[in-house]
């Protein structure tokens, strides 16, 4: 698959849900490369920009531009992005892409209409990009797995079989309880050793 190919399908994707996404997903350059995911809830800032404004079909997805301005919206980086951020440098930032199972907008998860809990553009990205590691954080992200007849194993990284795709999932609290940025910078460098492993 081509970067073009993934957009444009990923964009149809995104046509079909019920209202506007902030954001589908994360990472530097291509995500077609992404081993590692970083999983959410769903996108709690809302950026101006069109998300494709960020991407060209040659190199991908231009991340440093993208964080750039969200430290322009009020508040600057929220908290769970700084930690996420810290994370995703640890694990290693070309192969690691962070996303979320709902992707449209709410400033709280519970603000989500059942229209808007879908899980199309989440379930694109694993099966057409199909990463090794897969970090699930927070109730939502747990439940999708959970959904599927994953039994889920605290903080311990293990092997599942989600509809033929074979994955090393870990399972924890979000990220944006009381997760300080060494924490999160060891959980990253976890995600890194795990992927070595499965190399």
């Amino acid at each position: 698959m081509t970067l073009r190919e993934f957009r444009s399908q990923l964009e149809k994707i995104e046509r079909r849900l019920p209202s506007p996404i902030s954001w589908p997903f994360l990472c530097r350059g291509s995500p077609l490369k992404c081993r590692i995911f970083i999983v959410g809830t769903n996108p709690g800032a809302k950026v101006e920009k069109p998300f494709w404004s960020f991407w060209t079909d040659s190199r991908g997805f231009k991340r440093a531009e993208f964080i750039r301005e969200l430290t322009q919206l009020d508040g600057g980086l929220k908290q769970t992005r700084k930690t996420v951020e810290n994370l995703v440098d640890a694990a290693g930032q070309k192969v690691t892409l962070d996303t979320n199972v709902y992707s449209c907008w709410s400033p709280r998860a519970k603000y989500l209409t059942a229209e808007e809990k879908k899980t199309d553009v989440f379930e694109y990205l694993l099966h057409s990009i199909r990463p090794r590691i897969v970090l699930a954080h927070g109730d939502e992200a747990k439940q999708f797995f959970r959904k599927r007849g994953i039994t889920l194993m605290g903080d311990r990284v293990r092997p599942i079989n989600l509809d033929g795709l074979k994955i090393e999932l870990l399972s924890r609290r979000h990220l944006s309880y009381q997760t300080s940025f060494a924490e999160a910078r060891k959980i990253g460098r976890a995600l890194a050793k795990a992927l070595k492993r499965c190399d």
